[in-house]
């Protein structure tokens, strides 16, 4: 059934039992009241005694009805009261075949089936008018008189306009006919009334047992849980609704409640409970406690346990929490173990304590894994035992965790402890090997040794033993061990013995209980002592042993360079931070240079001197990198995407450290430094003149000794200059960024530009297939190269430019002939307006219109009578650009009529112009036959910004992404600001609308509040759209993306905050990241010094969506799109101390 389909029928039916559900006594709805019946007529003489009237009919039996399955029974007796009102009796349902209580029917008029008696209810207001014709929303319920109904919906109703929703919404007919008559209902009214006015009839009185009456709320009640039952939701506003108008009931709607508490029917047993919490006793928390503690439907079990711990913390102990880790179902248990870590701080670890040792014994695996994860985040001296203990558990999961758990301890005790565990028989045991297995974890977590020599003899004796678990855990402490050692000569067990021991353990060969234990740690140390990673793949580790175990040497801690080895030295540097991926390798002259390029793949191998090589191995004994003090391996928790990394090699041995995007040391950064500087100022390396030498090798031995010398920062750059000018020519232009860039990074130094430099410049211009990014960066060199030596660009040099921008590129590089000719000055730009060749008139109308004066205006008026359309076009994009008021009737009249090309200029100029009459050319434009005319209404209304123009930029949203309107529309509502809010809102809360979708992201880019629960909704019906999952996470500032239910996830989200203040999404995002915020008015309107710097920050942060919020707010700050953010890490870097420096001279100034 169809989401809208379901969600109407559900709120009909919420309507339907909340109009005749609220008793008399509510002060809170407007309730539905019987009318006064007419006066009865005297009745008839009697005809004789024992006679009936003719008219009269045998009194009806009251119909009993079952509490639990809500069938009617007309078999059930009334000979056992119910001690909360009805009475026991047996229900032969299918369902039941039980004693089950019943309740006396009430129809759907409010009379029960023996109304004449006492409890009826009677009431006023009879004879009341009919109502006017209207509709009723299905969400609001509000009456809406003046509805169009020219929408009929596919499942009955209209879709019309709700003046409380604010947004289209399904609406049904509502009842407008007179009633009269016994038994009538009114509708109920949309509000509360101010005066209610005083009851005409006495208010109902619980009935006393065995009178064979209820009261009627009873019965009110028990079809409210009819009605949830039937639709089994357990959450949802259907049953918040629920729960209202129970706790409405008072002390009625507890009794059916705490029926209903016992059911087997999920939604009963939440209702239930939920009603119970708010308006029962503490008995009715214990019945609570019981029930969980009991079976309980899986589906209630979780939602139970949480409104108990939120609404009733006192019956919600720790000792019940730490019973439901052992309950047999899992949901239970998993809410369970939450509700404990988030309370464990602020317990009584005693208490706690006490309780978990229990726990630890239970049969249930899962609860003792999750018992041990408990004890884990507790501070206390007495955990340690219980762990201790723990581990020598039968299940290798729970022994895993507690391994990790111990290896996270702090304090020496633990490390003592452990020790005397694995040491203290004769024999290595299973239990001696799973205290080993944590003195390991231990070591590789907290990069500290802790195992030594001193031990290796009782672990080479392990090694020996038949039991697979014990010798490879006695291979893996080994591994450490040999790792370690400062004499390779006494640890030759590392080289054979201890190797192939670890690769029996990843292999599996033989299999075992304890191997999810084992094998992680042992492939840690293998990775560690081989420099290889095949992962768990066992038949190439086995291959790759086969291979290799007769010339292998493990790898050590205390790496040994000897004075002869210095120029062997081999150092990799690997860093994908930001997103970008930086490469290189660092090779001394005597390296194998062909393993060091196997070894580095696609980065940049960079050689180094001898006296470069000796640098950098006096730092690396400096910083003591080459002792067992700096222990190779990861720094920093989890798998991590983005790291830094150096790896040492000499002869095949080296040491790698690698350090996540949180974690820093001294001693790696300045060995960081070291290696960036390295490659830094031996980039002359990239750029080899093959023409001249053999091979790189050939260059390096020749151009080293120059770089090798004393020379001038300006001497440098001229020889790199001279290297690049002649290697690049042996690059294709696809090939040359790097090369231009490097250019442009010369001629940063003034005195490094020379004139002679433009005849090369050119020429690698010319060789340029299209006008990208490349030629324009080429055009700058040229430039640069020709004023390098005057301020102002001479005639003839600009004419040769321009000469060359026009022959190899023609119109595409208007923008680039301008900027020459605007080098050249006013006199270049007015001989190029009467140049014979229409494209470079175009060229000067376009830098006319930048600050144009009287005597620019003049001539783009004369360009506007160019016999080129094309020159007549520009001119009117230059008057337009240049808000030359005088153009303004001439603009007017191409935008209505003339040559496609002329018109639309005119449309677009007329859009900057602004001003009188320029709206309706723009608007009748936009519906013309052309599309090229379209676009450039679209264009010009989006210059224009007009607020009386974003009703038709909103509906050309609703053309897609596709269409060329899109983009200009889109800038243009961007522009306008709040004037188009409005608009957007009244399309956005109108779903069938086309352009619902767009003004929904248009708003959420706005970091509009109101958006975010149609960009919910829209969610939810496609949560594969990465874009709406987005835009979702920006707004908001909690990322789901990763979730299994997206969705459902953002729905969570959404019922916890608050639904107008975007700003307190943004600083809940900083407050659980520990930032510090400014004041609440720092982000509002243009906001404040503070503010600005705060987001700033948030630029910086590795979490996109937070990034691209900060980005958003700030840009709304400053008044003008700050751009997208750049992807490399340097770039970035970069690109937010520009945004700082700018935000403080924005607001000093």
């Amino acid at each position: 059934m169809p989401q809208h389909l379901s969600t109407a029928l559900r709120t009909c039916a919420a309507l339907l039992f909340a109009a005749w559900l609220a008793a008399p006594a509510s002060a809170q709805l407007d309730l539905p009241k019987r009318r006064t019946p007419a006066p009865a007529p005297a009745p008839a003489p009697a005809t004789g005694q024992g006679e009936k009237s003719g008219d009269q009919e045998p009194a009806k039996a009251p119909v009993l009805v079952c509490t639990v399955c809500g069938a009617e029974n007309p078999e059930a007796t009334r000979d056992k009261p119910h001690p909360d009102g009805g009475f026991f009796a047996f229900c032969p349902q299918r369902t039941c075949q039980r004693e089950r209580r019943h309740l006396v029917k009430v129809d759907l008029t409010g009379k029960r089936d023996d109304a004449d008696g006492p409890g009826a209810v009677g009431g006023e207001n009879s004879g009341r008018g009919s109502l006017a014709p209207h509709l009723v929303c299905t969400v609001c319920s509000a009456r809406n008189y003046g509805a169009d109904r020219s929408r009929p919906h596919e499942t009955g109703g209209f879709t019309s306009w709700c003046s409380v929703c604010k947004r289209d919404r399904l609406q049904m007919v509502g009842d407008s006919s007179t009633r009269s008559g016994d038994g009538g209902l009114e509708l109920p009214s949309t509000g509360r009334p101010a005066n209610p006015a005083p009851a005409t009839t006495e208010p109902l009185r619980p009935v006393a047992p065995g009178t064979g009456r209820v009261p009627a709320q009873q019965g009110q009640a028990e079809f409210i849980y009819q009605q949830i039952s039937e639709t089994r939701e357990t959450t949802g506003s259907l049953v918040d609704q629920a729960v209202e108008s129970l706790v409405n009931l008072g002390e009625e709607g507890a009794a059916v409640s705490r029926v209903a508490l016992q059911s087997d029917d999920a939604s009963r047993v939440v209702l239930a409970a939920r009603v119970l919490l708010r308006i029962g006793t503490a008995e009715d928390s214990e019945r609570i406690v019981d029930r969980l503690q009991r079976d309980i439907p899986v589906r209630a079990a979780s939602i139970v346990l949480d409104e108990l711990v939120e609404k009733d913390p006192v019956h919600a102990t720790p000792m019940l929490l730490v019973d439901l880790l052992d309950h047999k179902l899992n949901p239970l248990r998993s809410t369970a173990l939450k509700h404990i870590r988030r309370q464990v701080e602020t317990m009584d670890s005693t208490e706690i304590l006490t309780l978990l040792e229990r726990a630890l014994h239970s049969r249930r695996t899962q609860t003792r894994l999750n018992t041990v994860e408990i004890l884990g985040s507790i501070d206390d001296p007495a955990v340690m035992p219980m762990l201790l203990e723990s581990l020598t558990d039968s299940s290798a999961r729970v022994t895993n965790k507690v391994i990790t758990a111990l290896a996270t301890r702090p304090g020496r005790e633990i490390e003592l402890e452990l020790l005397s565990r694995a040491f203290n028989d004769r024999w290595i045991l299973r239990e001696n090997a799973y205290a080993l297995l944590a003195l390991v974890e231990r070591e590789d977590l907290l990069l500290q040794p802790i195992l030594d020599e001193t031990h290796v003899e009782v672990l080479l004796r392990g090694l020996e033993t038949r039991d697979v678990f014990v010798h490879g855990a006695c291979a893996t402490a080994l591994a450490g061990i040999g790792f370690r050692s400062p004499h390779p000569s006494r640890s030759e067990w590392l080289d054979g013995e201890v190797t192939s021991r670890l690769i029996d353990v990843i292999t599996g060969r033989e299999f075992h209980a304890d191997f999810s234990a084992l094998q992680p740690r042992a492939l840690r140390r293998l990775r560690l002592i081989t420099g290889e990673d095949f992962g768990t793949n066992g038949p190439e580790w086995v291959d790759w042993w086969l291979q290799n175990r007769a010339t292998f040497y493990a790898r050590r801690a205390w790496l040994r360079i000897p004075e002869e080895k210095v120029g062997s030295i081999e150092a990799h540097y690997r860093s994908s931070l930001g997103g970008q991926i930086g490469v290189f390798c660092l090779i001394g002259p005597d390296a194998d240079a062909g393993a060091a390029r196997e070894r580095v793949g696609v980065g940049e191998l960079v050689r180094l001197t001898h006296a470069e090589c000796a640098d950098l191995v006096a730092l690396l004994d400096r910083e003591q990198i080459l002792t067992p003090d700096r222990l190779p391996g990861t720094r920093g928790s989890g798998i991590q995407v983005h790291t830094r990394s150096a790896e040492l090699l000499v002869d095949g041995r080296g040491k790698r450290f690698t350090f996540a995007p949180d974690q820093s040391e001294p001693w790696f950064e300045k060995l960081s430094a070291a290696m960036n500087d390295l490659q830094h100022r031996n980039r002359w390396q990239r750029y080899p003149d093959l023409a001249t030498y053999e091979n790189e090798r050939a260059f390096w031995e020749v151009e080293s000794g120059w770089w090798s010398g004393d020379h001038t920062e300006t001497e440098r750059a001229l020889r790199l200059k001279s290297l690049v000018l002649t290697s690049i020519r042996d690059l294709r232009p696809s090939q040359r960024g790097g090369a231009i860039a490097e250019l442009q990074s010369i001629y940063e130094l003034e005195s490094a530009r020379e004139p002679g430099d433009l005849l090369a410049f050119m020429d690698l211009l010319r060789e340029e297939g299209f006008l990208a990014q490349r030629a324009r960066d080429l055009v700058d060199l040229c430039l640069l190269a020709a004023r390098s030596e005057r301020e102002v660009l001479d005639a003839e040099t600009a004419t040769r430019i321009v000469d060359l921008l026009e022959a190899r590129f023609d119109l595409d590089a208007i923008e680039e002939m301008s900027r020459v000719a605007g080098a050249a000055g006013p006199e270049f730009v007015n001989g190029l307006a009467a140049d014979p060749r229409p494209i470079l008139r175009a060229v000067a109308a376009n830098e006319l219109s930048k600050d144009p004066t009287p005597e620019d205006a003049a001539l783009l008026m004369a360009l506007l009578e160019d016999s080129d359309s094309g020159v007549e076009a520009a001119a009117c994009l230059a008057l337009g650009r240049g808000k030359v008021e005088a153009g303004r009737n001439e603009l007017l009249i191409r935008a209505r009529v003339g040559a496609t090309r002329v018109r639309c200029a005119a449309l677009r100029a007329i859009g900057m112009l602004g001003g009188e009459y320029v709206l309706e050319p723009l608007v009748l434009a936009s519906a013309d036959a052309e599309k090229d005319v379209r676009l450039a209404a679209a264009e010009g209304l989006a210059e224009l910004a007009d607020p009386e123009s974003a009703s038709l930029l909103v509906s050309m949203l609703g053309q897609g992404r596709e269409s060329q309107v899109y983009a200009p529309a889109r800038r243009g509502l961007t522009r306008m600001g709040d004037a188009a809010r409005r608009e957007l809102v009244r399309v956005m809360n109108s779903p069938r609308h086309r352009s619902h979708t767009e003004a929904t992201l248009l708003l959420a880019y706005q970091c509009d509040p109101a958006a975010m629960e149609p960009l919910l909704s829209l969610l939810s019906d496609d949560a594969a759209d990465d874009r709406l999952a987005f835009e979702a996470a920006v707004l908001s500032c909690v990322d789901f993306r990763k979730g299994e239910d997206v969705p459902a996830l953002y729905a969570g989200w959404w019922e916890e905050v608050r639904h107008d203040d975007a700003i307190a999404w943004l600083y809940a995002a900083a407050e659980r990241r520990e930032l510090d915020t400014p004041g609440r008015d720092a982000l509002t309107g243009k906001g404040t010094r503070a503010g600005a710097l705060f987001l700033v920050g948030l630029l910086d942060r590795s979490e996109d969506f937070l990034a691209e919020r900060a980005r958003r707010e700030l840009s709304r700050m400053v008044g003008k799109d700050l751009g997208r953010i750049p992807p490399g890490d340097e770039e970035r870097a970069a690109w937010v101390e520009e945004l700082r420096v700018g935000v403080e001279q924005h607001w000093d100034s």
